[in-house]
């Protein structure tokens, strides 16, 4: 699969559906590529893998998504300098139709492995026509009507009505006809030369067509070989008067070799080849010389034309030759190509040229490949620095602000969320007992494990000044179980601080926590070092929760209590002293642990 097709459909989905559609698909099928290359090839597995994704992300059909990806294909071939080989196509609609069949040739020169297809049209007339095309997958199938109709419409001006008239599927092969409705009264004037009276005055001999073409050759409708080419005779001399199945088989178009299927198709380019390897007659001195022969088949590419008089069909065809070692190993020489067309520059110039463009290809690749490294390490840089970000705005709110809205946009409110507010048991008497990195390697190593705690718990750590650590559940992402999880974080500091040393005292550190749910609001306070506050009386409270709980306890309100499923343990504050300083709160509870 060439890069330009992989191009198309990520253009396609980034101008119709915005880049964070096309992020998500592209993360989703994991495919490590953030730029393709034109005419690089990538597994074919990318293309299916990605368009997959896409129907099922965009929730559209598998016909709506290849035919709109077939129609944005024309418009990207023209964005990217193909569009002068897309006007030369056809002078007219109908005439594009009818060398369909021929476009696979002219691809064939910048994408060498591109899949043949196979277009037949018929039954013209002044409405329209019938095409038969024939593919591997039935994706193809909607993807060249997209083609067609944007083409239709780009190029021609024209209006285009597809119907289909007969569908037949197989493991490996679609065969479909279309009926394709639209004015044609270019047909009209195509087939106005052919009743005009003919004339028999200038006759022209087999032999003399022969010269022209040096590797033609003339068969009966039985297949029978009546004459070959000067230079094509010198290789296949013993095969005539024998069938053409005999000798040849047609690569292109794919169909059995039968005359009336040829005559049908007579206005695509064919392409034989030998069914045996060959060798010149003329360097064929002995039977040793035989023997010691590199051969190989030969691949004749041209036009079958009819010719009534002969009541024969001509293949003009010339050969095609890989380069000058290959003319060689099959015995020919310059002077056997024919003199008329380009055959004899085009070998010797692509010799000449091979090395430029094979340097200029290793060039390119090397360039392609230092690229692609660089956006590696970018792409690390960035998910560092994201990471960073996120440690101090939630990943939500950081993207907000990505999309370069105001700060006041992320603010918001939150009817009911759990707040956790903890410090450390006599930390100035501690701090007074030991020297400052002691405190610094005890504030970090309490950190590290709270921080690991609530990233397993799901909740976010808003801030830490000095020994007081601040979390939050419910926001800024919505949770219906916020006071679970904040309970269950609580439990988990308490029982994670005893593995932590006092480096005053020798024993474990101790804390104190206090827990209160109930409405917020918040959002990004600050440009130059911005941070995710709370803000309203539910903070307010949760601190005086911690501030009158005591050490190695958890101090919760009733609201956070009637929030908490019933296997956890709660037992009643019977201590009154400081009651006055709840602000209306009437009652309050230890949370003590959670069954099992």
């Amino acid at each position: 699969m060439y890069g330009l097709f992989l191009m198309s459909i990520k253009e396609y989905v980034r101008n119709n559906y915005g880049l964070i559609i096309w992020k998500r698909i592209n993360s989703s099928v994991g495919v490590n590529h953030n730029n393709f290359t034109l005419y690089n090839r990538y597994p074919d597995e990318y293309f299916h893998i990605i368009s997959d994704e896409a129907i099922k992300i965009l929730k559209i059909t598998e016909k709506d998504f290849f035919e709109s990806i077939g129609k944005h294909l024309v418009i990207f071939l023209k964005d990217h300098g193909c569009n002068q080989v897309l006007l030369v196509l056809g002078k007219h609609f109908r005439d594009f139709l009818n060398g369909l069949d021929n476009l696979y040739d002219y691809l064939n020169f910048s994408l060498p492995e591109i899949k043949s297809l196979s277009f037949v049209c018929e039954n013209e007339d002044t409405k329209g026509l019938r095409l038969n095309y024939q593919c591997s997958k039935i994706f193809l199938a909607y993807y060249t009507t997209g083609i067609i109709k944007q083409i239709a419409s780009e190029y021609y001006n024209k209006e285009l009505l597809i119907q289909v008239e007969y569908e037949d599927y197989h493991s490996d092969l679609v065969h479909v006809t279309y009926s394709l409705i639209f004015d044609n009264e270019e047909f009209n004037f195509a087939s106005y030369p052919f009743t005009l009276k003919r004339y028999n005055s200038l006759p022209i001999a087999p032999h003399l067509i022969l010269q022209i073409f040096p590797f033609g050759i003339l068969f009966r409708k039985d297949l029978i070989i009546k004459y070959f080419g000067t230079s094509l005779f010198s290789l296949l001399a013993y095969a005539v008067g024998t069938k053409m199945s005999k000798y040849f088989k047609i690569v292109r178009p794919s169909m059995p070799f039968h005359f009336k299927n040829i005559h049908n198709r007579v206005s695509s380019t064919f392409e034989l080849e030998t069914l045996n390897p060959v060798k010149s007659c003329r360097q064929m001195t002995s039977l040793q010389d035989i023997t010691q022969i590199i051969q190989h088949k030969i691949t004749l590419k041209g036009q079958m034309v009819f010719v009534e008089q002969w009541e024969m069909m001509v293949f003009l065809g010339t050969p095609v030759m890989p380069d000058l070692e290959y003319v060689n190993d099959i015995g020919l020489y310059m002077n056997d190509l024919s003199m008329h067309d380009f055959s004899r520059d085009l070998m010797l110039a692509g010799t000449q040229q091979s090395a430029t463009l094979r340097l200029a290809l290793e060039q390119e690749q090397e360039k392609t490949m230092k690229l692609e490294d660089s956006l590696a390490r970018l792409g690390e840089e960035r998910r560092r620095t994201d990471q960073l970000l996120y440690q101090m705005i939630p990943e939500s709110v950081a993207d907000t602000l990505r999309k370069g809205l105001s700060p006041m946009k992320t603010c918001k409110k939150f009817n009911n969320v759990s707040i956790l507010y903890s410090d450390v048991v006599k930390f100035t008497e501690i701090c007074s007992k030991i020297t400052a990195m002691e405190v610094v390697s005890m504030l970090n190593g309490m950190y590290s494990i709270f921080d690991s705690l609530t990233e397993q718990h799901k909740v976010y750590k808003v801030e830490t000044i000095g020994d007081a650590y601040t979390v939050v559940s419910g926001a800024p992402d919505h949770a219906f179980d916020h006071a679970t999880r904040i309970a269950n974080l609580a439990l988990n500091m308490v029982k994670a601080i005893k593995t932590l040393h006092d480096p005053s005292t020798g024993s474990h550190l101790k804390i104190r926590i206090g827990i209160h749910s109930g409405p917020v609001v918040a959002g990004i306070v600050g440009m130059k070092m911005p941070r995710y506050c709370l803000f309203g009386e539910t903070v307010t409270i949760a601190s005086l929760m911690e501030s009158t709980s005591q050490p190695m306890k958890i101090h919760i309100t009733e609201a956070v209590q009637k929030l908490l499923p019933h296997d956890f343990i709660t037992s009643d504050n019977l201590d009154v002293t400081r009651q006055k300083d709840f602000k209306g709160i009437a009652k309050t509870y230890w949370l003590d642990d959670r069954l099992n």
